[in-house]
């Protein structure tokens, strides 16, 4: 079976795992660029309400999602995840975040779960690697 792999590198004590991605409308062409936020706490991936407006998407359904700020019911859409190599994972549904998070996507196990991650913090660097079936 073959693999896309992913590599993400910080110096020092990283906050976060975040990395450039693209998305774009399920199967459309026009793409944004954003932060991506991978996120093993989290079930599913989410979108900024912000990064959805850019894109202009209609929803596909609602959904109910529970975190830190309590229970809410919030839009639900499909995208493509475009890496900057050109991998493509297409039909995510993502679920609208509010625009607190400080991210354009959070990648949850939806996606990360279907993979491999693995997390070195052991040196002065973190480094993690993604590997997702092709």
């Amino acid at each position: 079976m073959n693999f896309f792999r992913f590599n993400f590198e910080a110096d020092g004590e990283a906050a976060e795992i975040a990395t450039p991605l693209s998305l774009r409308k399920e199967s459309g062409s026009q793409e944004v660029k954003g932060k991506a936020v991978w996120d093993t706490g989290a079930t599913s991936s989410m979108i900024s309400a912000e990064t959805a407006r850019k894109l202009q998407l209609q929803p596909i359904g609602v959904a109910q999602i529970s975190g830190v700020h309590g229970i809410q019911n919030t839009r639900v859409y499909k995208v493509d995840f475009v890496f900057e190599n050109g991998f493509v994972i297409p039909g995510v549904k993502v679920s609208e975040a509010s625009n607190f998070g400080g991210f354009d996507l959070l990648v949850g196990m939806d996606i990360i779960g279907k993979g491999q991650m693995l997390i070195d913090g052991t040196s002065d660097r973190l480094r993690a690697r993604f590997f997702y079936p092709m």
